[in-house]
């Protein structure tokens, strides 16, 4: 026979500023022979919705909180509890078709702030290796940044908004064949170091649920990430480390624009450690490492550049440079309407006197006298 059950089981926190989110059921609703069920809400949430519909040909029979009977659908809204209350409600559901009769119980719990553990930790460019969930004991995670993404994106989301999570890129090293010796890395630091790491450093957004933290990532490196929660009422602090490992391209190739290149671009340089074209210095065509800058790029109308130390610098055009390239610009576009208005003028006249000329040519008709033209019409 078929046991009744639930169709829709949910759990609606509310937020300070009025704000509703569905919490998470544990385990996630539904669930195949499961019948308890736990909800953990968000520390800041004073009160809840609770939703329960039975199936079809299921009936609520009964239906209790805390030991105390429902006797209203209109009880299960905006339900209170405290800070570190635990509600409890159990369900008794009935089948319209047999004596089949199941029993459902839900515990509600708001946190009281101490913890520090995620909702979810997601490499959204890349996988991680070991599994997460909320109760992990795991501090070190590792991870595979896809090949062709520069940047690793991690997605935080906390367990209570009053949480605060901060990310900081702690380390950085490459590995692979061609990976430099420390003696190397401490003599020539700015060969050794990819561009693209030292343009650009770590990135957070953050919303009262989701801390987003965006690191750069080169080919063939792998960079310590680490991840610090602080829980709700400040008493307690965690690290969570994320070691994410990124690839690269075969030897006598350089990743360049989501490929494996023979060469490197202008504007480029070949970073033979790590195999990638790695981008020069600001309005440096030609260089050693984003560093030492060999050739600035050409001039143009309003800048010059010019090379200082390993690095170009851009110095502007004199202000009058300025005015004499729009003089002599506004004179040449003066001379080209003058052109233009001589030509046109010209080819009207032309085109007048040919007129004319054609008029000046009489018919027999017309050159005939007036006396014979009148007996030539008689005739006719």
């Amino acid at each position: 026979m078929t046991v009744p059950r639930l169709a829709g089981f949910a759990v609606t926190g509310y937020m300070p500023s009025g704000e509703s989110r569905q919490m998470a059921l544990d385990p996630p609703f539904p669930a195949k022979d499961r019948f308890d069920f736990k909800c953990y809400l968000d520390n800041a949430m004073a009160d809840f919705d609770l939703l329960v519909q039975p199936e079809l040909y299921a009936v609520l029979s009964e239906l209790w909180e805390d030991g105390k009977e429902v006797t209203s659908r209109s009880h299960l809204r905006r339900v209170a509890v405290a800070e570190g209350q635990e509600k409890v409600f159990s369900i008794s559901l009935s089948s319209m078709h047999s004596r089949e009769v199941s029993k459902y119980t839900l515990q509600v719990l708001r946190r009281l702030g101490f913890s520090t553990s995620l909702q979810k930790l997601t490499l959204t460019t890349g996988s991680l290796k070991e599994r997460f969930h909320e109760q992990t004991a795991i501090s070190v995670f590792h991870a595979s940044q896809n090949f062709t993404d520069d940047f690793a994106h991690i997605e935080c989301t906390k367990q209570d908004s009053g949480q605060n999570v901060s990310c900081d890129l702690e380390a950085g090293e490459t590995y692979g064949d061609s990976s430099p010796s420390e003696a190397e890395l401490t003599l020539f630091p700015e060969l050794y170091t990819p561009s693209l790491e030292k343009n650009f450093g770590m990135v957070v957004d953050s919303t009262d649920r989701v801390v987003g933290c965006t690191a750069p990532i080169d080919s063939w490196r792998q960079v310590t990430i680490k991840i610090g929660i602080t829980s709700a009422d400040r008493t307690q602090t965690r690290d969570i480390r994320l070691v994410i490992k990124r690839s690269g391209c075969e030897v006598g190739t350089f990743f360049h624009d989501g490929r494996c290149a023979l060469h490197c671009p202008t504007f480029f340089y070949e970073q033979a450690f790590n195999r990638r074209c790695g981008a020069c210095g600001e309005s440096c065509e030609l260089c050693e490492h984003y560093a030492k800058c060999t050739r600035c790029q050409l001039d143009t109308r309003w800048r010059k550049y010019k090379r200082k130390g390993g690095s170009c610098v851009a110095v502007p055009v004199h202000v009058n440079r300025i005015y004499y390239f729009a003089t002599w610009y506004l004179g040449l576009s003066c001379v080209l309407l003058l052109a233009l208005y001589i030509t046109v003028c010209v080819a009207r006249c032309l085109l007048v006197a040919g007129y004319d000329k054609d008029n000046d040519k009489l018919t027999d008709d017309e050159t005939m006298p007036l006396t014979l033209r009148e007996v030539h019409g008689a005739v006719g």
